[in-house]
This record gives C-alpha cells, sequence and structure tokens, in this order.
C-alpha cells in the first residue's frame, strides 16, 4: 500500500528506475495510474517534483487525463494520474483497420486529440507532449480519444530528452528546444498511421495499401505537417485538422447516401470529363478508388434528389454526343460501426446495370421507396428495380405548392423526398418568407433520416429564421422538433432554453403546439429531478385538452403517458392507450400503432404476454398497411423480444434481421439484434462461439453499454471472468433513474454479470436498484429483448425477478 491509500494491481512497463503501475485508490474506489521514479538526490527529487507540478498545473479537459497529486518516500518519488481504460489507436488500427480506419472514423479521434493538444498548448505557461504515437492515444468505451503518457512532456523552450522513431520531430530525436510545431508534426504522424496502417517514411507519407486509401489532398496536408522546418508546418493542431477536414470532405462522405453508377458506351477521356463536371453540378463526389467495369465510374450523393437531378445531367449529356448510358441509383447507409463499405453499396447495382437498356436511369426499390412519382419521374416496375422517366422539375412548381409538397412527403414516410424540395425552397429567391417553413421541414426530415448533427443545424437557422420573421408557430415547431435531439439521462441546457423560449412566442391561439412544448418541457428536466416533479411538468400539457381536435388529444394523451413512464404507472398506461384506441378511425395510422405499441408494452410489464403479442400483431398490420417502416420496425423488434424470452430464438432472429432492414440500420435496432443474438448464444450455452466473438468485441472502444453489458454476462458465464470484469470496469455508470428501456436491459444484465462473476457489492447494489419492479422487470418496445430469468442474488435484499416470469 503506498501512502497509505494506494493498492498496486499491476505493473504497465518501466524497470527498477521508473515504473508505470495501475492502481485502486482505496479512499476513492477509483482506479489511478501511478508514475515512479528513483531519486538519488535532493536536486533530483526537485526535479521531478517540478515535472509533477507542470502536469498537474494543466486544466481538465476531457481529452486528458487529470494529475491527481504527487508524494515522495525514501527513495521514489510518484505522480497520480487517473487511470483511463480502452484500446490504444495502435491496436485498434491493428484490428479494424484494412489497413487503416476509414476516414470518419479516423477524423473523429484525430479531432479530439487535436483538441487535446491545442489545449496543452493554451496553458499559462505552454506544455508540449513529446511524445506522441498511436499507443499514447487510448480510446475509451464511449467513444473519447484520451492522449496519455506525459513522461516526455514539458514546457514549450525545454530541451527534448528522448522521442519515438516515427513519430516524434526531428528536432525532438535530436534533443533541441521544443515548441507546440514539434506536436503538430507527431499528429501528423499518428494520422497518417491511422489512416494507412503505417507510419510516414521520411516524413513524407505513403500509402501502402490497396488502392482505396486516402486522396493526394489528403496527403498533402499532411506532408506539410510532417516537414522537417517547423515554421512550415501549420501554426497549431486544431489548424492542421481543418486543413485536413477540408480536403476530406471532397472524400466520400459517411450516412445515408444515394449512389449513382454509370456505364458509359463511349468511355473516351472527353466524356467522362464532362460526365464528372455534370456530377459536380448537382454535388456528386466521385468514388474514384471503387471497383467498375471498364467504361464505368461512380459517384455518391447526400440525396436522392441530386442523385437523380445528376442522373438526367448525364443522360442528357451523353444522348447530345449520339451515344449510350446506363445509370443506376441505390440508397444505404455507408460507412460507421453500423454501415456498410461503400464497394457493397455499389456492387449492388451491377445486376440491375446489366439489364438497364441503353440511354436509360433504373433506381433500387430501396431508393424508389424514397422517391415520390407524381412530381419529377415516373417508376416502371423492372425486374429488380425501377425504370425512371421524367415529368416536371419541382423547380418549376409554386412556392406554396412547393412548401406543401415537402410537408406531405414528410408527412406520408418520404423524408429524402421531403429534404429534397424543403432545401430546394431554401434556394429559391422568391421563398425568402417560406425559408422558416423550409428549414423546419428540412430538419425534421434530416431527423427521420437519422443525420441528427444536420437536423440540429437546420432547426436551428429555422428557428433564428422565424423570430426574424416573428414566427412564433414555426420557431415553437423547430424547439418541439429539436427536443427529440435531446440526450438522453444528460442534462441540455440549450434544448431547454430553446423550449423555454418558444413557451414565450408561441401564439395563444395554438393550443396543441402549447401542448406538446409543455411535454418537451418536462422531458427536458435535468437528471435526477424527483419523478413526481416531471410528472407534473408533463401534465400541464393536459391543461387545454378540450381545446385540441379528437387527433390532438389523442397525441398529447400518448406523448404525457410516456413521459410519465415509471415502473409503477403500468395500468395507467395501458388504460390512456386503450382510451387512443377506443376513437377509432378518428385518429391517425401512426397514433393507432404507437397506442398498441403503448399499450403492449404496458401489457408486457404486467405480465400479459398474450396480449402484448396481440396488440403487437394488429399495431404491425396497421404499420405495413398505411407504410410506417419505422413504426413496424419497433413492433418487429418488441415481438422478436417475447419471442427469444419464450425459447423461439430462430423467429426472434428473423424478426430482429427485419427490423434492422426495416429501419435502414438505425443504432437501436442494429443494438437490439445483437443483444437478441447474445442471449440466443447464451440460452444454448453455445460457449465457443461466445468466447470466439466476445474476444473481438471485448477490444472495441465504441461499444454500447447495453452491448458491454451483454458481452460482459455472456463471457463470464463462458468463464472467461477476467475479460467480462474488464468490460464491467471500462462500462461508464449505469444511471441512477430508469429513462428508457436500454437503461434497464443494462442494469439487468449487468446484474447477470455480477451474479456470474460471484460480485456481492455488485449484485446488492443493482438488486436494490431494480427491486422496485415487484418481480416483474419494466419494458417498453423492446426493453425485453437481452435478459431470461435473473439468477437469485447471493445474500441480497430481495430478488430483482425474472423478465420472462409471466411467459
Amino acid at each position: 500500500m503506498l501512502d497509505g491509500r494506494y493498492r498496486i494491481e499491476r505493473r504497465l512497463g518501466g524497470d527498477a528506475d521508473r515504473a508505470v503501475d495501475v492502481a485502486v485508490d482505496v479512499s476513492l474506489g477509483r482506479r489511478v495510474v501511478i508514475k515512479s521514479a528513483v531519486f538519488a538526490s535532493g536536486a533530483a527529487l526537485t526535479h521531478l517534483r517540478r515535472e509533477g507540478a507542470m502536469l498537474m498545473a494543466i486544466s481538465p479537459h476531457p481529452g486528458l487525463p487529470v494529475a491527481r497529486h504527487d508524494f515522495a518516500d525514501d527513495t521514489r518519488y510518484h505522480l497520480v494520474i487517473d487511470h483511463v481504460e480502452g484500446i490504444d489507436l495502435a491496436d485498434l488500427v491493428r484490428m479494424h483497420g484494412s489497413p487503416g480506419l476509414p476516414m470518419g472514423e479516423a477524423l473523429r479521434y484525430l479531432d479530439q486529440v487535436g483538441g487535446a493538444l491545442d489545449h496543452l498548448h493554451a496553458q499559462p505557461v505552454p506544455v508540449v507532449h513529446g511524445d506522441l504515437k498511436p499507443e499514447n492515444v487510448v480510446v475509451t468505451a464511449d467513444g473519447r480519444a484520451v492522449v496519455i503518457d506525459f513522461g516526455t512532456a514539458s514546457l514549450a523552450g525545454s530541451r527534448a530528452t528522448e522521442g519515438t522513431p516515427g513519430f516524434s520531430a526531428p528536432e525532438a530525436m535530436g534533443g533541441e528546444v521544443l515548441a507546440r510545431a514539434a506536436d503538430v508534426f507527431s499528429l501528423a504522424a499518428v494520422a497518417t498511421f491511422v489512416l494507412t496502417g503505417a507510419p510516414p517514411h521520411w516524413g513524407s507519407p505513403t500509402w501502402v495499401g490497396p488502392s482505396t486509401g486516402p486522396s493526394e489532398a489528403v496527403f498533402d496536408v499532411l506532408r506539410r505537417a510532417l516537414s522537417f522546418d517547423p515554421d512550415r508546418r501549420p501554426r497549431s493542431a486544431g489548424e492542421m485538422m481543418r486543413r485536413l477536414r477540408e480536403v476530406a470532405d471532397g472524400e466520400a462522405p459517411n450516412g445515408l447516401l444515394t449512389v449513382l453508377s454509370v456505364r458509359l458506351d463511349d468511355g473516351s477521356a472527353a466524356v467522362v470529363d464532362e460526365v464528372h463536371a455534370a456530377l459536380a453540378q448537382h454535388s456528386g463526389v466521385p468514388v474514384m478508388s471503387a471497383r467498375v467495369p471498364k467504361g464505368g465510374m461512380t459517384a455518391v450523393f447526400r440525396t436522392a434528389g441530386e442523385a437523380l437531378a445528376g442522373a438526367w445531367a448525364i443522360a442528357d449529356l451523353v444522348a447530345v454526343r449520339g451515344r449510350g448510358s446506363r445509370i443506376g441509383l441505390h440508397v444505404g447507409d455507408v460507412g460507421g460501426w453500423r454501415g456498410q463499405p461503400m464497394q457493397e453499396l455499389i456492387d449492388a447495382l451491377d445486376p440491375l446495370l446489366a439489364a438497364t437498356p441503353a440511354g436509360s436511369v433504373a433506381c433500387s426499390p430501396a431508393l424508389h421507396r424514397l422517391l415520390i412519382d407524381d412530381t419529377d419521374h415516373r417508376a416502371t416496375p423492372f425486374l429488380d428495380g425501377y425504370l425512371l422517366s421524367r415529368t416536371m422539375p419541382t423547380s418549376l412548381v409554386g412556392v406554396d405548392d412547393a412548401l406543401r409538397l415537402a410537408e406531405d412527403s414528410l408527412a406520408s414516410g418520404r423524408p429524402e423526398r421531403a429534404l429534397d424540395v424543403a432545401l430546394g425552397l431554401v434556394e429559391r429567391d422568391d421563398a425568402v418568407s417560406h425559408h422558416p417553413r423550409a428549414r423546419l421541414v428540412a430538419g425534421q426530415a434530416l431527423l427521420a433520416l437519422g443525420r441528427s448533427t444536420d437536423a440540429r443545424s437546420q432547426l436551428r437557422q429555422a428557428g433564428l429564421l422565424a423570430e426574424r420573421h416573428g414566427d412564433g408557430g414555426t420557431f415553437a415547431l423547430a424547439a418541439i422538433t429539436a427536443a427529440r435531439l435531446r440526450n438522453h439521462g444528460q442534462d441540455n441546457p440549450d434544448l431547454r432554453a430553446f423550449v423555454e423560449l418558444a413557451l414565450e412566442q408561441v401564439p395563444a391561439d395554438q393550443a396543441y403546439v402549447l401542448a406538446q412544448l409543455r411535454v418537451c418541457q418536462a422531458s427536458l428536466l435535468p437528471p435526477g429531478q424527483p419523478h413526481d416533479r416531471r410528472m407534473v411538468a408533463a401534465r400541464r400539457a393536459l391543461s387545454g385538452r378540450l381545446l385540441l381536435s379528437v387527433l390532438e388529444r389523442a397525441r398529447i394523451d400518448l406523448a404525457v403517458s410516456q413521459a410519465c413512464s415509471n415502473p409503477d404507472d403500468a395500468a395507467a398506461r395501458a388504460a390512456v392507450a386503450s382510451s387512443v384506441l377506443a376513437v377509432g378511425d378518428l385518429t391517425a395510422a401512426d397514433v393507432r400503432i404507437e397506442a398498441f405499441g403503448h399499450r403492449a408494452a404496458a401489457r408486457l410489464q404486467l405480465g400479459d404476454v398474450a396480449g402484448a403479442l396481440a396488440d403487437n400483431a394488429l399495431g404491425s398490420a396497421f404499420a405495413a398497411e398505411s407504410g410506417h417502416r419505422f413504426l413496424l420496425a419497433r413492433l418487429r423488434l418488441s415481438t422478436a423480444a417475447i419471442a427469444v424470452l419464450q425459447g423461439q430464438h430462430d423467429e426472434g432472429a428473423r424478426l430482429a434481421t427485419e427490423a434492422v432492414e426495416l429501419s435502414n440500420g438505425r443504432p437501436n435496432a442494429v443494438i437490439s439484434q445483437a443483444a437478441l443474438h447474445w442471449q440466443t448464444l447464451r440460452a444454448g450455452r453455445r460457449y465457443d462461439e461466445i468466447r470466439e466473438i466476445g474476444g473481438q468485441l471485448a477490444v472495441q472502444g465504441d461499444r454500447q453499454p447495453l452491448m458491454s453489458a451483454c458481452l460482459a454476462a455472456g463471457l463470464a458465464e463462458a468463464g472467461m471472468t477476467e475479460l467480462a470484469r474488464e468490460v464491467l470496469d471500462s462500462m461508464p455508470a449505469v444511471r441512477t433513474w430508469p429513462r428508457d428501456w436500454f437503461w434497464l436491459a443494462t442494469a439487468t444484465a449487468t446484474l447477470q454479470a455480477a451474479v456470474s462473476l460471484g460480485d456481492p457489492t455488485q449484485v446488492r447494489r443493482l438488486t436494490v436498484l431494480l427491486s422496485r419492479y415487484h418481480g416483474q422487470l419494466a419494458v417498453a418496445g423492446a426493453g425485453s429483448l437481452c435478459l431470461g430469468p435473473v439468477v437469485a442474488p447471493l445474500g441480497s435484499a430481495g430478488s430483482a425477478g425474472s423478465v420472462g416470469a409471466q411467459s
């Protein structure tokens, strides 16, 4: 025991003179890293203390561990620093790079590293890290990139003492005076490694992998930052990252994209250049590295409307030359942890293009669902896709009609089309007065497409424009939509302020909008607020209930019931959903679908599994009939969860896969599918598969908490106890208030892992937390998806019950 409070757990590295150990601070119950060094004189100790004081003086930053305090015994000096759990960039690239990481993922980590370096350089007395390398960047379970190991850090103007070949700047390797330019060099070297899988060679990055690597524009930025002359490098890490991101934006983006593939009868250089120019006019980004047949090329677009306009432009261009072209369009979610490789998206068009007549444009069924047939094209069924032909361009539609078209497209479940029309309106000079509503529709459509960052930007602009035009109604609707972007379980002061301001501006005659704002206000109360306070805030929305139409009343009743969701309110919530359903055809299809799902969740909580299945079936029928794919996906997941609880694992897997496809790969659906798969493996005691998959997943730095908990439970049952403990230790703390079913499933999985690991403290804590469910774990939607019976806790007060007790 060091200093009466630190218990050493394991050694990370070092030797007899200098060592780095992981320890537990028994007084605070947390892990720390202790760096120790032998000193032989008072002068040496003074020097070590000066270095420790430099690190302890650094103000906190999410990308840097905090140096807490230092102390010395007879022969050794010790510095205590926060321990950072995760996987370092070197291992991350080796395990998941091909050979480097995708551009979007790489930039996410590099941006955070650059921010941490800028923070060091901005201290009152600037600090230079001096030895930045992939091994010194740890990616945590929540996706943060944290810069560690300040063993060579020094005040700017000091001489370097050591460095790492390939990553340290030339002046650091030569023992010269260091400035922040040395860290800029190292950041560029780390970026080269992350993008290519190898460090730069003599300061000039070279691509050593397949032909699908970063562009020359990206390498140009890195080469400049890797200059031997510090004065030629970017002035800061942030400036280098801005330059890198600017050129990377010219690369193929991630997210929900439309791919355009074209095959040309005339593949001459002149025609290819003209086609590229036509694509660029419509915001198409060429994918030069994709494998396509001779005479072909590919580009990606953010919106289906831009892709379709680009297709018409190419078809016209080639037709003028008297030549033929075959053009295909397809949509999918590209990149990111849940996306698919660009090549897979492009390859999906090959069979369609092979059968497409010359001079024609074809689209896949996935894209056809996003296009509206009565505006700018007509679609004719064709083999496994559709042949498209043009009608009147949207740009010729009147302003009022265009806005109505955008809103109708959104209401009918075609957000891609709504986004195209809304953004077209924003660009029209004759539609200035409609710009607030157009921005609002664009934000709502982007939210429906899962593009939260873009949605937030459009909604912010909608609010600013609405305030400028004195349009309180649009301002309020923008606030209501933005409230859906809240981070669950976290405080959202900016969104709360947005809603509070909207409450002041909403017109007095808009009772429905006012009621929606009241519900938002309740949902945005800071975490930890008493449940009764949240319920009182939500029920203010019911004060003007008699002023609402039947449909509006149904929507608000459901919204208030969901906002007041509590493990003890299941019967009341079932009654509210039943009253909404009793109105029948006077409510919209989506409201009835939501009501069936809401009542199914409440019934499942009450142990009425048969009733829950019946409600899911009825809701699914309405969703399929009315084309509400996302709502249908949620109901499919709920039914899949019940199937797994009843031991029908194949049926559960089929329904979960269908839900993922219906939701276009939304994160919650993917996480749910994975959790169901883990439950299937555990139920079948397929421990060899659990060990194999667990070993792969355990090293991922971006696991969602539910996946971590399921992983830990499976690993513990498979006998991999040490790895299971590491996974549990890397998880963020389980929230103390059950805001959603992910929380419930995560807490329950963590409890099962703790039982298997024989951890009585964790078992007791989670059992007490879950004991309020009175023997039945409250579930919402697919909330029952992850777990079977909970083993009776070891020596704890009360049992958490069993999810499947009434199944």
